[in-house]
C-alpha cells in the first residue's frame, strides 16, 4: 500500500518576531537600547585592556575618552560611537542574532535583543560600519534580514583607520517614530531621560552628544543627586549579598538641600529639588527608576515634609545581567522578582531612620514651620513627594488658620501661577485634579488668558465637586457649582480652616454679583468670541482664590 506524504509549512511570519518585540517599547526605550549597546561596548574594552581601575563596588571608575554621538533628523537616526567596535566572529555569528544571551560583564544589555529589537522598532532599512582597530567592516540592510528570511548577510571588509569606531544608521523611519521625534515635549523627555538614566556613567567621564535637527550638538551631563557629608547626618552605607548580585543601598541627605537655620539654606533652592527626592533604582550603573515614593518600590508611608531632602539609592550590582531584577525593556523593576521584594522590605526602615535624626539635628518647632512651608508651596511636579499632614480644626492642629497671603502677588506676571507663592498642592492620588493642575502651571496669563480661564474654571469646579463629597454635605436637586462652593468654604471656615472674610470672598465670587469672577459670568464669556482678559485680570483670579483652593485639597488630603 502507497503512502503518500504532504509537505508542511513551519514556523511563524515575519511581521510576528517584530511584534512581539517592539509592541511595548517606545521610541525612547529604543533609543536608549542604542546607547546601551555603545556602553557595553566601552566597558568591553575597558576590561580587555586588562588592569583598570575599579570603583568601590567593582564596577569601571572611568569612562574617560568614549563618547557616543546620537543624531536625530527627519529622515533617520543614527549613533555613532568610539567604544570598541565587534571582533568579526561577534559580527558574524552573534550581533544580529535575536535571543543570544548577552555575552557582556557587568552588562546593561539583555538576552541580546536589544540592538535588533531597537532597529526594527525605529525603521526597516540599516546601515553599520564598525571598525574594531584591526577591520572594518560595511553593510546595507533591512528589517527583513533581521527576522531571517532574507537569508545571510554579506558585509563589505574595510581597511580599518586603527581606531575603533561603530556607527548604526536607520532609515525609512516607522511613521510612530517619526510622528514622536518631531514633538517638542518628546525632545525634552528625551534629554532628561538620558540624562537620568545614564548619569553615573556621565559622572564616570562618559560623553553623549544629542544633535537634533540641524541644531547644534548638546553634551549631556548628570541628573542623579549626590549625598551631603558635611551636615549633622552623614550618608548610611549598607551593603547586602544575595546570590549572585551584590546590592548596596545608600541614603542621606541631598547635596543641594540644606535645612531652615543652616547658613546654606534658600527656599527657592530647596523647592526645585523636592522631584529629586526618594528611592533610585540602578542596575550595573544604569538608574532604571528615579526618585520613587510608591509603596510598590519600598515607599510604605505617607510622604511628609520631615522627609524633605532624602535620597536613597538601590544599587544592583551582577556580572551576569540576567540575574538583576529589572524587566528586558529596562524601563522598570520586575516588582514579583524575589530579589527585589527581599530588598524593599529594608527601604522603609531606612526613610524612617532618617526622618527621625533629621527631626533631632536640625528641626525645632520654629524650622519644622520652615520646612512643612517649603513643602506646601512648590510647584505640581514637586507635589507627589510628601504629605502636608495640615490639620483643618485649630484644636487638631493648635496652628492657625489658612488666611490670604499676607504679601500682594505680581499680577503683572506673565504666567498664571506664581510657584514661590501659591498654597494650594494637589497629591497624585487626586488624579483629575492633579492632571488639570499641572497643565494649568504651564499656561501663560499673556499668552493663552482664555485658556487659563477655562483650566481655572475646570480646576475649581473638580476641587469643590471633591471636598463637597469628602465632606458628605447634604446635597440639594438644586444645588450648583455656586451653592456648593458657598457650603464648602462655609464648612472650611466653621473648622477654622479659613477665615471669615476668605470665606466671604468666595461667596462673592460664587454668586452672579461677581461680575468677572462669577463662576456663571465666567462659562458665558468663555464661549464669546469678544472674551479676552487682560492677564492681570486672570492672575488676580487666581490670587485671590488660591486660599480657599489649597484649603480644599488640605481638606481632602487628610480626610480621603
Amino acid at each position: 500500500m502507497m503512502q503518500n506524504k504532504i509537505e508542511i509549512t513551519m514556523g511563524f511570519p515575519q511581521d510576528f518576531v517584530e511584534g512581539i518585540l517592539t509592541k511595548d517599547v517606545s521610541t525612547l526605550d529604543a533609543i536608549y537600547d542604542l546607547i546601551d549597546n555603545s556602553i557595553d561596548a566601552a566597558r568591553d574594552s575597558i576590561f580587555s585592556k586588562g588592569k583598570f581601575e575599579k570603583d568601590q563596588f567593582g564596577l569601571p571608575s572611568s569612562y574617560v575618552t568614549y563618547e557616543i554621538n546620537l543624531l536625530i533628523s527627519s529622515d533617520k537616526i543614527s549613533i555613532d560611537d568610539n567604544c570598541f567596535g565587534m571582533e568579526e566572529s561577534t559580527i558574524k555569528n552573534d550581533a544580529f542574532i535575536i535571543f543570544n544571551p548577552s555575552q557582556h560583564k557587568y552588562g546593561i544589555g539583555q538576552y541580546g535583543i536589544g540592538l535588533k529589537r531597537s532597529l526594527l522598532k525605529m525603521g526597516s532599512s540599516y546601515e553599520f560600519h564598525i571598525d574594531n582597530g584591526t577591520s572594518a567592516y560595511e553593510a546595507n540592510f533591512t528589517n527583513k534580514h533581521i527576522g531571517g528570511s532574507q537569508g545571510k548577510l554579506l558585509a563589505d571588509v574595510k581597511v580599518s583607520s586603527g581606531r575603533p569606531r561603530t556607527i548604526f544608521t536607520v532609515t525609512n523611519l516607522n511613521d510612530e517614530i517619526q510622528r514622536d521625534i518631531q514633538n517638542a515635549r518628546w525632545l525634552e523627555n528625551a534629554e532628561n531621560g538620558i540624562k537620568d538614566r545614564y548619569s553615573i556613567y556621565f559622572t564616570k567621564g562618559l560623553v553623549i552628544n544629542l544633535e537634533y535637527f540641524n541644531n547644534p550638538s548638546v553634551k549631556l551631563s548628570s541628573r542623579l543627586p549626590l549625598l551631603r557629608t558635611d551636615g549633622k547626618f552623614l550618608p548610611t552605607h549598607k551593603t547586602l549579598q544575595i546570590d549572585d548580585v551584590k546590592v548596596i543601598i545608600e541614603s542621606g541627605i541631598h547635596e543641594l538641600y540644606h535645612f531652615p537655620k543652616e547658613d546654606k539654606h534658600s527656599l527657592s533652592t530647596n523647592r526645585k529639588l523636592t522631584d529629586e527626592f526618594g528611592i533610585y533604582f540602578i542596575c550595573n550603573d544604569r538608574v532604571i527608576v528615579k526618585a520613587s515614593t510608591e509603596k510598590r518600590h519600598g515607599w510604605k508611608a505617607k510622604w511628609h515634609s520631615e522627609y524633605n531632602g532624602f535620597v536613597c539609592s538601590v544599587k544592583f550590582i551582577a556580572e551576569n545581567s540576567s540575574s538583576l531584577p529589572w524587566n528586558t525593556a529596562k524601563s522598570a523593576m520586575r516588582e514579583d522578582a524575589t530579589l527585589f521584594l527581599t530588598v524593599i522590605d529594608q527601604l522603609q526602615p531606612v526613610a524612617d531612620s532618617y526622618r527621625s535624626e533629621i527631626k533631632k539635628r536640625y528641626l525645632d518647632d520654629e524650622s519644622k514651620d520652615a520646612t512643612d512651608s517649603e513643602s506646601e508651596s512648590h510647584s505640581q511636579s514637586e507635589n507627589k513627594k510628601r504629605d502636608t499632614k495640615s490639620k483643618t480644626t485649630k484644636k487638631a492642629s493648635g496652628g492657625k488658620s489658612q488666611k490670604r497671603p499676607s504679601e500682594p502677588l505680581h499680577r503683572d506676571r506673565s504666567i498664571l501661577i506664581d510657584w514661590s507663592k501659591t498654597k494650594t498642592h494637589v497629591d497624585e492620588r487626586f488624579k483629575s485634579a492633579y492632571e488639570i493642575f499641572y497643565e494649568m502651571g504651564n499656561l501663560s496669563s499673556e499668552e493663552t488668558p482664555i485658556s487659563c480661564v477655562l483650566l481655572l474654571r475646570a480646576f475649581l469646579e473638580e476641587t469643590v465637586k471633591t471636598t463637597f463629597k469628602l465632606m458628605e454635605l447634604n446635597e440639594d436637586k438644586k444645588d450648583n457649582l455656586a451653592s456648593r462652593t458657598k457650603k464648602v468654604a462655609e464648612k472650611l471656615q466653621e473648622l477654622g480652616a479659613i477665615e471669615h472674610g476668605l470665606r466671604h470672598l468666595v461667596s462673592q465670587y460664587s454668586s452672579t454679583e461677581g461680575g468677572l469672577f462669577s463662576f456663571s459670568n465666567i462659562q458665558s464669556q468663555i464661549h464669546s468670541a469678544r472674551f479676552h482678559p487682560e492677564k492681570t485680570k486672570v492672575n488676580n483670579y487666581w490670587d485671590e482664590l488660591d486660599p480657599f483652593i489649597a484649603a480644599c485639597w488640605k481638606y481632602n488630603l487628610d480626610n480621603e
